[in-house]
C-alpha cells in the first residue's frame, strides 16, 4: 500500500504515517526494504519482535473481551451472537477498496476469537 493510502486508512497525514513508520523501525518492530517490483516504493513489514508485540496486545485484548462477555448473564450473552453476526455482515458489505488484507486482518485482531 502506498504511503498516502496507509495514511488515509489510519486517518492521519502522510507525514505522520511516515514518522510512525520510522519510529516503529527505530524500535526494531518493523523492517523497511525497497520493493523489488518497483524501486520507488518500500515494503514495510513487521519484524519477529513486532509480530510478538502485536500477538501480546491481541491476546490481552481477547482476554479482556472474554472477561467482559463472561460477566454478562447467559441470555444477554446469547443476544450478542446475532448482533455480532449482523456487524460482520455489514463489514463484509464495505467497499472492497477499504477491505484489509488477510495478514492485516490477523494482525489487527479481525479473525475469529477461539
Amino acid at each position: 500500500m502506498k504511503l498516502a493510502a496507509m495514511a488515509a486508512t489510519l486517518g492521519v497525514t502522510s507525514s505522520t504515517a511516515l514518522r510512525m513508520a520510522e519510529r516503529l523501525e527505530a524500535q526494531g518492530l518493523t523492517d523497511r526494504r525497497v520493493n523489488p517490483d518497483n524501486r520507488r516504493e518500500v515494503v514495510l513489514r513487521l519484524t519477529p519482535a513486532g509480530e510478538e508485540l502485536v500477538e501480546r496486545v491481541l491476546s490481552h485484548r481477547r482476554a479482556e473481551i472474554r472477561a467482559l462477555v463472561e460477566r454478562l448473564p447467559a441470555p444477554e450473552r446469547a443476544g450478542l451472537v446475532p448482533a455480532l453476526t449482523a456487524l460482520t455482515t455489514a463489514a463484509g458489505q464495505l467497499d472492497p477498496a477499504l477491505a484489509t488484507t488477510t495478514e492485516a486482518d490477523r494482525l489487527t485482531g479481525m479473525t475469529a476469537i477461539p
